[in-house]
């Protein structure tokens, strides 16, 4: 936690009181482990002493038991086997204690003990579940500990959460976007000779053997449970089971619930007759994801695996000297067939060949998504253009620039986006980030999170620096890109590692100074913006994330370990602060002087909010893409009120002007400002229903992200459409001047549908002209317009018969 962070009250949000309760029964559960009179950090100061106690524990409790037995027994307690009931914001299954029992299994350097114990293995994994999930909490613990030591270290916390993250936290990708992704690297219609020569096998065999392991662990898990099912299904009540039965009810049940590391194994002669593929590849490829027993100091391998250097960051199979192979857990590859890949390519002559196939299919991966989430193709990719010369100030290359090669250079931006009034620039970033950041150590990650968050970043700022400038580009061939249109600016740093915390620990990054300017970029994993495409289902949707996403008040207010976390928090509607009022009024005057009441709410706000996790909805909704449930669940949605999708859908449909921008200012309505829109929207059309008369109105949505206002007036029976829209543009060209509204939307209603819509963004300049139109058509000031309605005062006289006279002119309503 930074400095600032320290000075707010902090506050946890889950999804349920389910997930509110496991987190108080988590945290008491490492309270536990506390000595009388002992603080946490006193616990954690003792960390060495608890790994070797705890491990010598462990050794004793598996010492007479077949070394797979105690793996694939953790393996059914801590990976869920019926996903629709499975939620990771309440459960206390741990993958990494797996691998934390595979790493002192394989270092006792033998997988069957010489003398067998005479009870069974199945009877001490809660045991061993305890012990493990004791040593994950506590190196979690004691590196948060030792961050707090450094405050002089800007990324201390960050780093030490990374690391907790990447030790605790199993498979990172949803399974079929982790396939697109790699089979946009790897696969074979895109691949290299070279590089496929180099690693020594094709991605589509990988893949066949891969899930040749995971489907032979499940047809021998199913056929003991059918031999189990028999053999109940023959037995008859009263009456023995035969010894067939008995037999083979008793040998299925025992080689799935007490000594299943016969059945759990294979050997590659197993995979070579499941796939057809050659001995040979399936040995290439079951050694790059295995280990083997060795004998090793115990303690030392535990410490290692705590610190981020275990053998199943990249292995998933442990080998015994038979041949016989055990999967830890996870299938092969699971959040590192690229980094496995990777490893093997560096300092080969294929290397160059696939870190430029790498930054292509990022590049291209990253375009389709966004092109997805905005409903409109990319306007450039590979976009060359010129940049200023050190020294040289931003506005020397404005349209009417001369002499261009001595001032500027020739660069690139990877992708730009250009929607109406909306320019989105894009940066993407291929780089891995090293093992030593994984594990903690500061001074990587510094140079990792520049080379890749820093880098984008500064890219990102500099292209969007130029347009909001200059509104235009002098591209590679002198040719001027004009972007005059352009008003709002937003730019993404897309990277091919998942990123965890390092993508949403904005305060750090701008302390650590990796980030040096006020804008700057969201910051998203490929997979993540995958995710994300699929999900919204409106372009203004995901603007709005961006909006919230890249604003430093909200980035500073909310923390979470994962980017999902954080959308599912906007999906329902919470990921959202008060803008501060005093610098709105600062800088839309005529939005009126904040009020007690707004400044006390802003400050009422200042609580930093951690976020726990809130993917379950997600979860089971990728799941279900995947065909593991009967019934498919329903789609996570970002649901406004319904008038107001209404709006935003008919602006969106043609690409009405003002679809993206101002749509995405519906949509950041509060609930309560929706409802209020709504009520003066139906206000106005029933008030034209009683008279048969043109009514208007318009809302004011001032914030830190601009000006918004939205007019709206009625076309009463008989009137013609021309002559409404031309008297409502006046209206919104008048009013928008005198409020110092950056954009406004007019729309047209007829018996409470929109029948057409005008929206106006030019700039807010002084002008005479507009100023004598404002007092020629006797607007209300903003001061008027603020003060609240007295309610009608009740008249005592009686109800007279209303009239059938439509009313003067005079009578209507007065336009504000």
């Amino acid at each position: 936690m930074t400095d600032h962070q320290k000075n707010l009250p902090a506050r946890f949000y889950t999804d349920d009181t389910q997930s509110i309760a496991f987190m108080l029964q988590k945290f008491g559960e490492v309270l536990s482990h506390l000595r009388e009179g002992e603080t946490l950090q006193d616990y954690t100061s003792r960390k060495d002493e608890v790994i070797v106690s705890t491990v010598q524990s462990i050794l004793e409790l598996t010492r007479d038991f077949d070394a797979f037995d105690i793996i694939d027994l953790m393996r059914q307690r801590e990976t869920p086997l019926y996903l629709p009931h499975y939620r990771e914001s309440s459960t206390d299954k741990r993958a990494a204690a797996i691998e934390l029992v595979a790493v002192l299994m394989s270092a006792r350097g033998y997988r069957e003990p010489d003398t067998k114990s005479t009870s069974y293995p199945n009877e001490i994994i809660e045991k061993l579940h305890a012990y493990c999930s004791q040593l994950l909490d506590l190196s979690v613990f004691a590196r948060l500990h030792e961050a707090e030591r450094h405050p002089e270290e800007p990324l201390a916390d960050l780093a030490a959460t990374y690391a907790g993250h990447e030790l605790n936290v199993r498979v990172k990708q949803y399974v079929d976007i982790q396939e697109e992704i790699n089979s946009e690297l790897f696969s074979s219609r895109r691949g290299d000779a070279q590089v496929l020569e180099t690693i020594g096998f094709t991605y589509e065999e990988f893949t066949r053997v891969r899930d040749s392991v995971s489907e032979l662990y499940e047809e021998k898990f199913h056929d003991a449970l059918a031999k189990l099912g028999q053999s109940v299904q023959n037995w008859v009540p009263g009456e023995p089971p035969s010894d067939v039965d008995l037999r083979r009810g008793s040998e299925a049940t025992f080689s799935i619930f007490a000594t299943p590391g016969k059945r759990a194994s294979f050997t590659t002669e197993d995979v070579v007759a499941h796939t057809g593929l050659e001995l040979s590849k399936v040995n290439i490829i079951l050694n790059t994801f295995s280990t083997h027993f060795e004998a090793k100091d115990a303690t030392e391998s535990v410490a290692s695996f705590l610190d981020g250097d275990g053998p199943y960051n990249r292995a998933a199979l442990l080998v015994d000297n038979e041949g016989n192979y055990i999967t830890i857990g996870l299938p092969l590859g699971t959040d590192c067939f690229r980094q496995v890949v990777e490893a093997r390519l560096k300092g080969t002559k294929a290397w160059n060949r696939y870190d430029s196939r790498r930054m292509r299919a990022s590049e291209q991966l990253s375009v389709k998504y966004l092109s997805r989430l905005l409903g409109v193709p990319v306007a450039h990719v590979a976009l060359k253009y010129l940049r200023p010369r050190e020294g040289v100030p931003i506005t020397a290359l404005n349209h009417e620039a001369t002499n261009l090669q001595s001032i500027s250079d020739q660069t690139e931006a990877d992708a730009l986006f250009l929607i109406e009034d909306v320019a989105i620039c894009v940066e993407v970033k291929a780089r891995s980030v090293s093992e030593q950041a994984r594990r903690g150590q500061i001074r990587r990650l510094s140079t990792d999170l520049k080379r890749t968050i820093g880098e984008a970043h500064e890219q990102a700022c500099r292209l969007e620096t130029l347009i909001a400038e200059n509104q235009g580009l002098w591209l590679e061939n002198r040719e001027w890109l004009d972007l005059e249109q352009v008003r709002e600016i937003r730019s993404i740093a897309v990277c091919l590692d998942d990123m965890g915390p390092l993508g949403t620990g904005l305060d750090e990054l701008v302390r650590a100074g990796i980030i040096k300017r006020e804008t700057f970029p969201w910051i998203v994993s490929l997979h993540d913006l995958a995710v994300i495409s699929r999900v919204l289902d409106r372009p203004a949707e995901f603007l709005l994330y961006l909006r919230r996403r890249t604003n430093s008040h909200i980035s500073l207010l909310f923390r979470a370990v994962d980017e999902l976390d954080l959308f599912m928090l906007f999906m329902g509607g919470k990921l959202y602060a008060e803008p501060d009022p005093q610098l709105v009024y600062e800088r839309f005057s005529q939005s009126g002087k904040p009020t007690p009441q707004a400044e006390k709410q802003f400050r009422k706000q200042s609580t930093l909010t951690r976020v726990s996790t809130l993917t379950d909805r997600l979860d089971h909704w990728m799941y279900g893409k995947q065909g593991v449930f009967h019934e498919a669940p329903s789609k996570p949605t970002f649901v406004p009120l319904e008038g107001i999708a209404e709006i935003v859908d008919y602006l969106a449909n043609g690409h009405k002007s003002g679809w993206l921008r101002f749509s995405a200012d519906l949509l950041n309505l509060s609930t309560e400002s929706q409802r209020r829109t709504l009520r003066n929207l139906k206000k106005i059309t029933d008030a034209t229903k009683r008279d048969q008369s043109s009514h208007s109105t318009v809302q004011c949505y001032p914030d830190d992200e601009g000006f918004p206002t939205l007019f709206a007036a009625t076309l009463p029976p008989g009137g013609e459409i021309g002559h409404a829209l031309r008297s409502l543009e006046m209206y919104i060209t008048a009013k928008k001047h005198q409020l110092g509204s950056d954009r406004s939307l007019g729309i047209l209603l007829s018996e409470g549908n929109i029948i057409a819509s005008r929206y106006m963004n030019t700039r807010v300049t002084e002008d005479a002209q507009l100023d004598r139109l404002v007092a020629a058509m006797g607007l209300q000031s903003p001061e008027v317009m603020r003060r609240p309605v007295p309610p009608p005062k009740k008249s005592k006289r009686k109800p007279t018969k209303k009239s059938k006279r439509k009313p003067s002119s005079k009578n209507r309503r007065k336009r504000r």
